[in-house]
């Protein structure tokens, strides 16, 4: 939107699954986690799971443009195209990816992008 989003530019999140797979940082939508499985979702439709609390990820993350928008949800506001607030909806968009923002962090989400 209207942060540079440079400084993740040749930057790799190296995850520790079975295999260690480096992901380059740009190219993460978005990350979930249930309990401590999280999935890396890429911009070339394929993902990739590592078990990692969203906690360290946002440690991890922090300051180079990633936003918690909800209790299981990183996103890269790099690749957000829309956020929409329609009555007690709140959403964004990463392409034809919708997500759920929670109340509380719409705001935040808000701040951060702008």
């Amino acid at each position: 939107m209207l942060k540079d989003y440079s400084c993740q530019t040749g930057k790799k999140l190296t995850t520790k699954g079975h295999h260690k797979i480096p992901v380059y940082i740009e190219s993460i939508m978005y990350i979930q986690c249930h309990n401590e499985l999280a999935t890396i979702f890429l911009n070339d439709n394929s993902c990739v799971e590592e078990i990692k609390t969203l906690k360290k990820y946002e440690e991890d993350l922090r300051g180079i443009g990633f936003i918690r928008i909800s209790r299981n949800i990183v996103v890269n506001g790099k690749h957000i195209t829309k956020i929409s607030t329609h009555k007690k909806k709140r959403t964004v968009h990463l392409g034809d990816i919708e997500l759920n923002v929670s109340k509380r962090r719409v705001g935040l989400l808000k701040g951060e992008l702008f």
